[in-house]
């Protein structure tokens, strides 16, 4: 192409430049123009607010200026009706405005199938109609949005399993049979001897009351040489709850046993006697495992019969003071009611 012609070409597309530009602005502002506006529907919650007044309210209040109020303060939460009467909807709001006195204004509401909120409150003196229906718009306003916030439904929580401390407090009450095992030691001063062993013992609780029935089989070292102490005895056990897990125990009683002395002689010239104890019972008791209980008691007793002996040369008594420790495991089965049963029933 020869350069002259280029030239011409050159020149003739610079020319057509602001034509083109022309049109193609002009193809975009159509094609916008063209397009369908579209309006976002109204939320389904979207109210129709019928205001009714009663002859009071209507006389103090400047109607359209408290009409044209409430219709601002609702922006999009609602619209307001012309008329107060209309057929009835889950999406209407029904106002009643009410001054029963001289300077108090009761605003009733309803928003659907809701129930009627009231509010009763005082208005200065000296308020000019239109103040007096700006306050009254803004509250009636505010009692509309509050019903006709949708009710948030909580899921029922389902019941916790009860802890062990809860049942223990929930069922202390009810009788029970009791099943110990224990071992014992006894400290027979007027012997100068000690006697230890293993013992059982049965009781049925009532309440906090422990009638209880026991039996030991002891043996040991004394002046009589060899010893043996077999018992059996009945009594009565009161407890005092510190807390869900542990407890004390007071208690009193009455026991007959059985003596033997391998070495001695008592006067009647047999091995054998029978002695009785009176004895007081201070303990502790701590829960391990459920109905499982752990404790240690103390049991001073005064020996009510007294036997003379014979042993080695020497003569002595069976009589005084004498001093017990025991350390028992107990478990009970109580015969109440189900506590998780009646609980979650």
């Amino acid at each position: 192409m020869s350069p002259l012609r280029r030239r011409r070409t050159i020149r003739n597309l610079l020319k057509s430049l602001p034509i083109s530009f022309c049109f193609v602005s002009w193809v975009s502002t159509h094609a916008i123009a063209q397009q369908p506006t579209t309006t976002e529907p109204r939320h389904s919650s979207f109210l129709e607010v019928r205001l009714a007044l009663s002859e009071s309210a209507s006389a103090q209040l400047a109607q359209r200026r408290l009409r044209r109020y409430l219709s601002i303060e609702l922006e999009e939460a609602g619209h307001l009706a012309a008329q107060g009467q209309g057929p009835l909807s889950d999406h209407v709001a029904y106002v009643w405005i009410d001054f029963p006195d001289a300077g108090n204004v009761t605003i009733q509401t309803r928003v659907g199938r809701g129930a009627v909120a009231t509010r009763t409150f005082a208005l200065r003196e000296g308020l000019r109609p239109d103040v007096t229906a700006r306050l009254v718009a803004i509250a009636t306003s505010e009692m509309i949005r509050s019903q006709a916030r949708p009710t948030r439904i909580r899921k029922p929580k389902e019941p916790k399993p009860l802890s062990p401390e809860q049942v223990e407090l929930a069922t202390r009450q009810h009788p029970a049979l009791l099943f110990t095992g224990k071992g014992q030691v006894v400290w027979l001063p007027s012997v100068a001897g000690t006697v230890g062993g293993s013992g059982m013992e049965t009781a049925f609780r009532l309440g906090l009351w422990k009638p209880f029935l026991s039996g030991s089989w002891l043996v040991g070292d004394s002046k009589g040489g060899p010893t043996r102490w077999v018992e059996a005895g009945l009594g009565a056990d009161r407890s005092f709850f510190a807390s869900p897990k542990l407890r004390w125990e007071l208690g009193l009683g009455a026991y007959g046993a059985t003596v033997h002395f391998r070495d001695g002689y008592f006067a009647d010239g047999g091995r054998d006697t029978w002695a009785a104890r009176v004895s007081g019972r201070f303990g502790a008791e701590r829960v391990l495992t459920g109905s499982t209980w752990l404790g240690i008691a103390f049991e001073p007793a005064m020996l009510l019969r007294s036997a003379a002996f014979q042993a080695s040369g020497t003569t002595g008594h069976i009589d005084g003071f004498s001093l017990g420790l025991g350390v028992f495991l107990q478990t009970e089965r109580r015969l109440g009611p189900d506590i998780m049963t009646s609980v979650h029933r």
